[in-house]
């Protein structure tokens, strides 16, 4: 049996760590699997352990030297076939204890490769260069990548979808609609806040789920308006069953996992035109628009009337590129060769 080491910056309760989750889940009973964390106690490093992963904590160090070395120690001891670096700021790691150990590295690119380079740096160059496989979970992150940094074999493996558990009954249209996202800048928050502003007279409330540091300052920019706030939840499909639409206002990301969620759940998906839409744009995956205010007309003239049977098929559409069969073949052939 193969192993493959994992090298995952952060096990938090958000979109891309849930993706590695399904991923490791998949691949568990055919390879032997060890994921070295930078980060202890989070969200899914219980879930992770309950399904059979080994996960160790790497020490937080501001020296990367030392932080290099931490994780070629462990990596020789487990001496993988890969090493699969998850978040794009441990390539680096992961591909300088693949030369040590003579395991194939994996990098990943998992935003639209503009906000891995303005976070990382001059960094950014060697998590980009320096893995000898790179991953993208959209086209659209591979294909800035090769603009920002240069041209190379860049390997396309979208993002899970459970649709057992995504499985939500269709409801008529309550005139609740749902942000779900983290309260960052890149998300505008406010945006959702001046929508449901604009929907006042019409009798729509918000569902806003979501933590960062945008949270307070959003709460206050709500405040009188019916838009109710959730922390965290476990449980997405009982949130989306409730709502008539899924609202995304974002500037820029990558596959946006949330609006793979609701239309799995068969819930409209509206969004305001960034690049991380384009493939659901092209697919006719979701409603997509240039303002706040051309949103708000079509859910006040449109949204009560979207039919059923076009939920149906876009959810059907989205099985053939975000199922786990989907994926497991694009690992087989592509990654783990």
């Amino acid at each position: 049996m193969k192993k493959i080491l994992f090298i995952a910056g952060t096990l938090g309760q958000g979109g891309a760590e849930r993706q590695l989750y399904y991923l490791l889940n998949l691949l568990n009973k055919e390879y032997r699997i060890k994921l070295l964390s930078f980060t202890q106690g989070e969200f899914y490093e219980d879930k992770l352990k309950k399904i059979g992963i080994d996960v160790e904590y790497i020490k937080q160090r501001k020296n990367k030297i030392l932080k290099i070395r931490d994780v070629i120690k462990k990596a020789r001891e487990f001496s993988p076939d890969y090493i699969y670096s998850f978040h794009f700021y441990t390539n680096f790691y992961g591909a300088i204890a693949g030369r040590f150990t003579n395991s194939i590295s994996i990098g990943s690119i998992r935003n639209d490769a503009y906000v891995e380079k303005k976070n990382n740096g001059i960094f950014s160059w060697l998590h980009y260069s320096l893995p000898d496989k790179i991953v993208a979970n959209s086209h659209h992150g591979a294909t800035n990548a090769k603009k920002i940094f240069f041209k190379r074999n860049i390997i396309v493996l979208p993002n899970i979808i459970d649709f057992e558990k995504f499985n939500c009954n269709s409801k008529e249209n309550n005139k609740t609609l749902c942000f779900v996202g983290r309260m960052f800048p890149v998300k505008r928050p406010e945006l959702f806040i001046n929508l449901i502003k604009n929907l006042n007279k019409y009798n729509y409330k918000g569902i806003m789920i979501g933590q960062g540091p945008l949270l307070n300052k959003t709460k206050k920019e709500a405040e009188n308006q019916p838009i109710q706030f959730i922390a965290s939840t476990n449980n997405i499909p009982a949130i989306l069953s409730k709502c008539s639409a899924l609202i995304i206002t974002s500037t820029n990301e990558g596959t946006p996992n949330v609006a793979l969620e609701a239309i799995a759940c068969r819930r409209p998906v509206l969004s305001l035109r960034f690049s991380g839409v384009d493939f659901f744009e092209k697919e006719n995956l979701i409603f997509t628009f240039n303002s706040i205010d051309e949103m708000k007309k079509f859910i006040v003239n449109e949204l009560p009337n979207i039919s059923k049977q076009i939920l149906e098929k876009r959810r059907n559409k989205l099985k053939k590129y975000f199922s786990k069969e989907a994926a497991s073949k694009i690992i087989k052939e592509q990654i783990l060769i």
